[in-house]
């Protein structure tokens, strides 16, 4: 796995072996500066196609410039270009302004954060296959109950067959990099587990440590404390709509992303796997088992969903109470479960 500040990532590239990373973002060549105060509301134009949805570009900006997008309407095909972000909504208060071809669409305060790291991201990475963005509060007009009567039934497809699911997981920390250094180490180590699949789950981490080498390589870590908070307590986890849009996602090209750092969700998961399994390493970092059930229950539910939900059914459709029930018949406690987005 491959770990970048994507904000610095042409910085980082000047010098093979920096000892401090300069953290200041890249400034894009083209600014956009204009005042919201005076622009319109933006009109959303009805969909022409009933197979057919609204993909956004954003547009280049310095870091502090309001954000500039553009909205087209694609058909269903153009998914394959298309990267989905799964995010917590946070207050719903819609009260920051997005500029659109000269008009106001109105965005949460963690949309707007997100979207400043979004901007960021592309300015900072070479130019990708993907070339759309598929944002819910901005690709569904909000206002319009018919539009979204209309939209809501692709979501399930949007999620699906996006090139990659996004998933905002917050802001990051001070020790964001040496949190995700971390998570790269305990995948690499889960990646053992093949040869250990004879084995109950509970005592396989550590069989897998037990030689006490690779364990001191995790013990050397020293941000443990922003490891577990990234791994099972952000809020982003607890969402009920957000449980479906991961297990929706494809495992092989879905991100995580907190801040300005990512590592894949094969990677995010493996990496709670082994802290899940493994005894001895949570004790030497003194953390209880049922504080890191989240991201690997998470798992589970994204492995039975995917078998349970048909092709064509709509997010809002999906058997999730009757399944999450089986999860903790045959699992243990699943974690709490918050209908909000």
């Amino acid at each position: 796995m491959t770990i970048s500040s994507l904000e610095t990532l042409s910085r980082q590239s000047a010098s093979p072996n920096p000892s401090v990373v300069d953290t200041r973002p890249v400034q894009p060549a083209v600014t956009m500066t204009t005042s919201a105060s005076n622009l319109p509301r933006y009109v959303y134009k009805p969909m022409e196609k009933p197979d057919s949805l609204r993909m956004l570009e954003i547009l280049p900006g310095q870091d502090n410039d309001q954000i500039h997008i553009k909205l087209s309407h694609q058909p269903l095909r153009s998914l394959a270009k298309c990267e989905a972000l799964s995010y917590e909504w946070g207050d719903p208060d819609r009260r920051h302004d997005i500029i659109c071809d000269g008009q106001v669409v109105k965005g949460t305060s963690n949309l707007i954060t997100v979207l400043h790291h979004l901007r960021r991201r592309v300015a900072a990475t070479p130019p990708a296959k993907t070339k759309f963005l598929w944002i819910d509060a901005i690709c569904i007009d909000q206002d319009d109950n018919k539009d979204k009567a209309e939209q809501l039934p692709l979501m399930s497809k949007i999620y699906r067959d996006s090139a990659a699911v996004l998933m905002w997981i917050g802001e990051e920390t001070r020790l964001s990099r040496e949190v995700f250094e971390t998570i790269s180490l305990l995948s690499r180590t889960a990646g053992q587990f093949e040869e250990f699949q004879d084995l109950e789950f509970d005592v396989v981490g550590d069989r897998v440590l037990d030689n006490g080498f690779q364990l001191q390589q995790l013990l050397l870590k020293k941000a443990w404390s922003d490891v577990i908070d990234v791994l099972a307590l952000r809020p982003y986890f607890t969402r009920l709509w957000i449980m479906q849009e991961v297990a929706l996602a494809n495992e092989a090209t879905a991100q995580v992303l907190c801040g300005d750092f990512s590592c894949s969700w094969l990677d995010f998961h493996r990496a709670a796997r082994l802290l899940n399994s493994c005894k001895s390493l949570r004790e030497s970092i003194d953390v209880d088992k049922s504080v890191i059930n989240t991201v690997g229950n998470l798992r589970s539910m994204q492995i039975v969903l995917h078998r349970a939900i048909p092709e064509d059914a709509a997010i809002a459709e999906f058997p999730f109470e009757e399944d999450v029930r089986r999860h903790e018949e045959s699992s243990g406690p699943m974690f709490a479960l918050a209908a909000n987005r």
